[in-house]
């Protein structure tokens, strides 16, 4: 069980704003500043600043934010298994490529073998799968974006090529990236990992996304797909995302040159979790299905 006191902490820490934590929590906040000075007063550090209006985490405070978080994390995995220890129960959460993409072929084998396997399936862009993890929301998941390895215990889940694609016909031959800066982009939003390959890959080159003709910011993958096939403009995809409209002649790989980008989908979980054991199991009983491979 979950100390109050640390409760309060975590949801000041998420917010840095004691009066919002305590609304959150359904608590004044007096009794959030109690709670916070009673952990500072046991551990014998401050665990806040504060700097007019500003509040912000201490060094200390940000150890006890890793180390709760993770607590809190493993409490709530506790809990569900507890309540659902007859079957068995996977929440996790996929990025929209993953989710998309890759699972639907392993989760119809894992269900096929497992008819009794009870799923929650949590499909966001990467950023908002680590704040879930964090907070024990999904106790692992699958991302294509970067993250701290510091934080996160990570396997390898697939090597996957990151491509330039195109509608059919519309980019001739084979060309140089910067001549793809006269079309149209249609990316991502801001915290996917499919717009942060590009955009690191970009930045290399001191180029960002704002040197394309133009950008349309879209947070669904069929959409993309649908505006590219139809000539809107160009996109940069994992290749499992394309594969159908390559092999359907509505779309196709631009010939590049000296762009050749493969990028890791990895598995992901919670560092120093008491399910480690288990979350290395669930990773082979997926790759086992996964038809992309290591």
């Amino acid at each position: 069980m979950i100390d109050y006191r640390v409760k309060s902490f975590l949801e000041a820490a998420k917010n840095l704003n004691f009066s919002k934590a305590s609304s959150i929590l359904n608590l004044t906040q007096p009794a959030v500043s109690q709670h916070i000075k009673s952990l500072e007063t046991e551990y014998g550090v401050k665990l806040f600043s504060h700097d007019g209006k500003k509040t912000s985490l201490t060094e200390q405070g940000k150890l006890f934010y890793a180390a709760a978080s993770r607590m809190a994390s493993d409490d709530e995995q506790l809990r569900i298994q507890l309540f659902q220890q007859e079957k068995a129960f996977l929440r996790f959460g996929a990025t929209l490529t993953v989710g998309e993409y890759v699972m639907p072929e392993i989760l119809c084998g894992m269900i096929g073998e497992n008819p009794d396997l009870k799923i929650s399936m949590l499909v966001e862009n990467t950023d908002m799968l680590l704040d879930a993890l964090k907070f024990g929301k999904i106790d692992f998941a699958i991302v294509e974006g970067f993250f701290d390895d510091r934080r996160f215990v990570s396997q390898k889940f697939a090597s996957v090529r990151y491509v330039p694609v195109a509608k059919k016909g519309s980019v001739k031959g084979k060309t140089a990236f910067k001549d793809l800066f006269e079309h149209m982009l249609i990316i991502r939003e801001k915290g996917s990992g499919t717009r942060d390959v590009l955009e690191r890959y970009l930045a290399e080159q001191n180029k960002s996304i704002s040197d394309f003709k133009d950008v349309y910011e879209i947070g669904n993958l069929n959409a993309i797909v649908k505006m590219v096939e139809n000539g809107l403009g160009i996109s940069f995809m994992y290749e499992p995302v394309v594969e159908e409209g390559c092999k359907n002649g509505l779309l196709e790989i631009i010939d590049v040159k000296d762009f050749n980008i493969k990028h890791d989908f990895s598995f992901i979980w919670n560092k120093n979790s008491i399910f480690e054991k288990r979350n290395r199991e669930i990773y082979e009983m997926m790759t086992f299905y996964s038809h992309l491979g290591l």
